[in-house]
């Protein structure tokens, strides 16, 4: 007789208490395993009640629509001490993240105090669920590369490795003074100024082809390669495409730059995409930038996403795959089904709109005018394209750090 629909979900998804409790009644049992078939490991450790050996159980288990964790279980035939913990066993992410939630009513935490709550986690392992809908400046996500003291902290490298690499860098920067001085000393025709020919043509293959630089990766400190390429956005800016990958421990970057000098104003561009052809234009999304579309209820806030240049079409793709794995892996297991439903709708629709099933439009306020949208009726004006330039705001200027530049 097969099991019941319901028997086949209580055994699949057991309680993490329900899975320990197992464990715990089949010490002995060398091939004991949870529901999903997942093998119990022993090891001997040292008891810190007694110091004598004892026997930690650990179990790699992964909790329905979360993340794998470790269960382990220590107990010591000698003193008796028992204990059990929890620990994450999710990959390193690439860099770390930091959650604001500002809580400003009773619904929000049941607070008469409003507050803002933090989380800060440089393994970039952490969420706060982020409800759709809500207003932008109650949720927001920055993600940052990580110093080496944090990464000393999570066992990426040594304290060692680092006071080296800062010993390798002192010396390479004296190494550099030191021959900028010479060459400037030994130059024998010194009213010379300007390029050469060669300098003209080395500034030429500058920009065409890719170069490869070495530079040392952010998070081991090892030895690593950096791709840069210039590429000229037609009616807009030069901008630099680079892209780091290190072979040691495997980190990448990819990161777009605009260069010049910083505008006295900021820039909104708004585009109503009408026609699935649209979909196909060119995007720049700078870091500054932030980005809504008013008809999907999308809001990102300056930072999110980091820089981009791809298409309107690519960009949807990469905040529909970057939303849809966080909220259905990590949250959903204790979202209600109110919000749930709202996310479901949500991501239908910014499917449709992906698809070029339904208009929007695409604003975007960059208060450093570094982002771009293609003008397919260039050198023409754009009938479904408006651009404003605005000022910045002294709360803006504060976050650029332009009202701590002196230029006197």
């Amino acid at each position: 007789m097969s099991d019941t629909p319901a028997q086949e979900r209580q055994e699949n998804f057991a309680s993490v208490g329900d899975q320990a409790q197992g464990i715990d009644s089949s010490v002995n049992d060398t091939g004991a395993s949870d529901a999903q078939g997942h093998p119990v490991q022993e090891v001997e450790s040292l008891c810190m009640n007694c110091h004598e050996n004892g026997i930690t159980r650990m179990l790699l288990t992964k909790i329905p629509f979360f993340r794998e964790i470790i269960i382990m279980s220590f107990e010591c035939p000698h003193c008796g001490l028992k204990n059990s913990e929890i620990q994450p066993a999710a990959q390193i992410a690439e860099k770390g993240s930091r959650y604001i939630f500002k809580i400003e009513n009773k619904e929000d935490f049941n607070r008469c105090l409003p507050l803002t709550f933090y989380v800060d986690d440089p393994a970039g392992n952490s969420w706060v669920e982020f409800t759709p809908g809500q207003p932008s400046h109650k949720w927001s996500m920055y993600e940052y590369n990580r110093t080496a003291e944090q990464n000393v902290f999570l066992g990426l490298i040594s304290a060692d490795d680092v006071a080296q690499q800062k010993k390798i860098e002192s010396e390479q920067k004296k190494a550099a003074t030191n021959s900028n001085v010479s060459s400037s000393l030994n130059n024998d025709n010194p009213k010379s100024s300007g390029f050469s020919q060669n300098d003209n043509n080395d500034i030429e293959n500058l920009s065409s082809e890719v170069q490869t630089f070495h530079a040392t990766c952010s998070a081991c400190f090892q030895p690593c390669e950096t791709n840069m390429k210039s590429v000229d956005i037609p009616h807009f800016k030069e901008v630099i495409i680079m892209s780091t990958f290190c072979e040691h421990c495997g980190y990448k970057s990819n990161e777009v730059k605009t260069g010049g000098a910083i505008p006295d104003k900021g820039r909104k561009i708004s585009l109503k995409i009408t026609d699935p052809d649209d979909l196909a234009r060119d995007i720049l999304k700078s870091e500054t930038c932030g980005l809504r579309i008013p008809e999907l209820n999308l809001d990102l806030t300056p930072g999110t996403l980091g820089g981009r240049f791809t298409t309107i079409e690519g960009l949807l793709t990469q905040v529909y795959e970057e939303l849809h794995s966080r909220v259905f892996t990590q949250t959903s297991d204790s979202m209600d089904e109110e919000t749930k439903q709202r996310w479901t709708a949500f991501f239908a629709k910014l499917q449709d709109a992906s698809d070029g099933k339904i208009g929007f439009t695409v604003v975007m306020e960059d208060p450093l005018a570094a982002s771009y949208v293609q003008n397919v009726y260039a050198p023409d004006n754009d009938p479904h394209m408006t651009i404003e330039d605005y000022d910045r705001t002294a709360e803006q200027n504060e976050d650029l750090g332009l009202n701590d530049m002196k230029t006197d």
